[in-house]
């Protein structure tokens, strides 16, 4: 895996094999991270979106500045637990009282992550990788909740 950082796009990073959210990452330094829901033949699920449809079935954009292991398992934790990662508490909300176990019996969850070169560099690549999917789907990814600079320069647009 190499350190594609120069050009921020977040398209052109080099992230790692999606995994199951289960299995360790094995990186405890700063990255940004994707999660997505499956089926149970290991297809994504599509996500219907304001302007498109996500077929990928990406739930979250997430970055960590501490480590990605860490991250990963404050993730399962909030799943499973309702605490520790506000992404991953909303999920077990929706586990728990909404009808997703039923509309996706056999799914399961898979990550992927790009090591970032520092906590300034991950923040950079979430914001921007939030930014090109509101772009493209017209809204955030399911679990997120927040643009990160909001405000902020949003770049080039997302329609590429």
């Amino acid at each position: 895996m190499s350190n594609n950082q120069d050009n921020n796009d977040p398209q052109d990073f080099d992230w790692t094999n999606w995994q199951r959210i289960d299995e360790e990452s094995n990186h405890d330094g700063p990255a940004i991270y994707e999660v997505r829901i499956i089926t149970g033949e290991g297809t994504p699920v599509p996500i219907p979106r304001f302007l498109s449809c996500d077929n990928d079935g990406l739930l979250l954009i997430g970055q960590t500045g501490r480590g990605m292991e860490a991250r990963r398992a404050q993730f399962v934790c909030g799943v499973e637990n309702c605490y520790g990662h506000s992404e991953g508490n909303l999920l077990h909300q929706l586990i728990r009282y909404s009808p997703l176990n039923e509309r996706f019996q056999d799914y399961r969850l898979e990550f992927r992550y790009y090591p970032a070169m520092d906590q300034t560099a991950a923040k950079l690549a979430e914001e921007q990788s939030i930014k090109r999917y509101i772009c493209k789907f017209g809204e955030v990814p399911p679990l997120n909740s927040v643009i990160p600079n909001r405000y902020g320069d949003w770049g080039t647009d997302g329609r590429s």
